[in-house]
């Protein structure tokens, strides 16, 4: 460590004051000290109540005069990518909280920054040329909710040279297509011939039209990792895409085509403007879903439909019309008052949509528009989540709690404000372990991925766990957990043999302690 850095860490340990304090500094991967950061702390829970600070030339920070109790702390380097206190990797993890109290010196921290990657290369066509104008797509392979998903995560268009870079990213694991047509092509839009109908059918990492050979690409933490595309051009058949009804504004194409384990990627991206038809040429045999959207007088309106692309040109007529309206009421399954601040929000994990609306004191709520899509509903405050009991739309109850939203609807949800309560620490030789993994699992498999609680463990080793309905549970500890599919049955099951058996019955708060070996 240098004699900057311990500096530093002194000149914030002299300060001692009885209010607690959260200070330390920030350091880059070698060690050094690391200047511009934004430093930001906030209650655990309440994101939006942060104070932050910018670190100067010793990367120091200091935030006073603290209330007792958990704080995140984040930062933000000035090329961007804001991490969390305690992440080991960006792409998996929690981070851990800063617990305050008597007792407890958060004065001589040293947040250790993880360094973003990125992914370069070059696509050239049969003849070693660069290619222009071709969009090259990542899909990141990562947890959301403690399964393992694969999610659309960006775009580029190739340079005149045909080099693309994709800056700032995560490490983790990232599969990468790319589509697209030959320059020519694009220059016989109202043609007809076999120049005009060629195009570039989807390209996986490593320069495979097969998905099943797709292959993943590793990016470490500071790697700038290369993949390279060569593409053929062969004749594909012409879509033509009318628009029902006259429009005033643009309208955007998303031909979507299904990528690598139930994510989609772009086969073309296309803008109309006026009434006519829109030729999309080029397009090679499959299944494929069309979207367009626009927006007129401020409301989005939308249009989807599946097209089958054989060896022949194929047309297909969208209507678009505003997203469906979805209105709804929550009701305490334990007659309790609405909580204050209380929000549904509806999730779509492939889109990445996250649309929160109020909750009015009656339990009423009111999206107006939403996309057409598959949504998972959530009930939380800024400070808190709470569990769902039931999720009824139009009358039938929902599988696994995720709903299908294509029309206007009711949504009914039950949630709880009471439950067991779990209150734990973990330690070894009378330490406590900060950053492992604290899983509560039912007994009994289950497909919803909310029924499997983790916590990264706080500074001072606790974990916690509240609203819990009654029932069977498996506490577990893990320390190498980032690639644990914690939410999986099949990958916990074996560790549930070493758990301990927890009964939660009532409201009732246990406290467990945890020695680890």
């Amino acid at each position: 460590m240098t004699r900057a850095v311990l500096a530093a860490m002194l000149a914030c340990a002299s300060a001692w004051a009885q209010a607690p304090v959260i200070a330390g500094v920030v350091v880059t991967p070698d060690g050094r000290p690391a200047k511009r950061v934004r430093v930001a702390v906030a209650p655990s829970g309440s994101a939006e109540n942060q104070t932050a600070v910018i670190t100067g030339e010793n990367g120091a920070f200091r935030f006073e005069n603290l209330r007792a109790g958990k704080y995140r702390l984040t930062a933000e380097p000035p090329a961007g990518g804001a991490q969390s206190f305690g992440q080991r990797t960006l792409s998996k993890g929690f981070g851990t909280a800063i617990v305050t109290g008597p007792d407890l010196r958060n004065d001589n921290l040293v947040f250790r920054l993880v360094p973003m990657g990125a992914i370069r290369g070059r696509v050239v066509d049969a003849e070693g040329e660069g290619v222009e104008g071709v969009l090259v797509q990542i899909f990141v392979s990562t947890f959301l909710r403690g399964k393992r998903s694969v999610f659309f995560a960006g775009s580029r268009y190739t340079d005149d040279r045909g080099e693309y870079r994709f800056g700032t990213l995560r490490d983790g694991t990232y599969y990468m297509a790319v589509t697209g047509k030959p320059w020519y092509a694009g220059r016989q839009r109202d043609a007809t011939g076999p120049l005009a109908r060629a195009g570039y059918a989807a390209t996986y990492y490593p320069n495979t039209r097969d998905v099943r050979a797709a292959t993943a690409l590793e990016v470490k933490p500071g790697q700038e990792a290369t993949a390279n595309f060569t593409l053929t051009a062969s004749e594909g058949a012409t879509l033509t895409v009318t628009l029902k009804e006259e429009q005033q504004e643009s309208t955007r194409l998303d031909l979507m085509f299904e990528g690598l384990a139930g994510s989609q990627g772009f086969a073309r991206i296309e803008t109309v403007y006026g009434g006519g038809p829109e030729l999309i040429q080029g397009v090679e045999p499959g299944r494929y879903t069309l979207r367009a959207r626009r927006t007129e007088g401020g409301k989005a309106l939308y249009g989807s439909q599946t097209v089958v692309v054989g060896g022949q040109d194929a047309s297909v007529e969208l209507t678009l019309a505003p997203g469906p309206a979805v209105a709804g009421k929550v009701k305490m399954q334990d007659g309790a008052a609405i909580p204050e601040g209380a929000y549904v929000e509806l999730e779509n994990e492939v889109e990445r949509i996250h649309t929160r609306r109020a909750v009015a004191p009656d339990g009423t709520f009111e999206f107006d528009s939403m996309p057409p899509g598959s949504y998972r509903p959530l009930l939380g405050t800024s400070s808190k989540m709470y569990p769902l009991r039931g999720v009824v739309l139009d009358g039938a109850a929902a599988k696994e709690d995720m709903i299908e939203i294509v029309r206007p609807a009711k949504l009914e949800l039950t949630a709880s404000l009471s439950g067991g309560e779990i209150r734990g620490e973990v330690y070894r030789d009378g330490k406590p372990v900060e950053g492992v993994l604290a899983l509560l699992a039912p007994r009994k498999d289950s497909v919803n991925p909310l029924d499997y609680r983790g916590f990264q463990t706080d500074s001072d080793g606790s974990f916690e766990w509240s609203a819990l309905p009654a029932g069977e549970y498996v506490l577990m500890v893990k320390e190498d957990w980032y690639d644990l599919e914690y939410a999986n049955p099949a990958a916990v099951r074996e560790l549930m043999k070493d758990g301990r058996a927890v009964t939660v019955a009532g409201t009732e708060m246990q406290k467990i302690r945890v020695e680890l070996k």
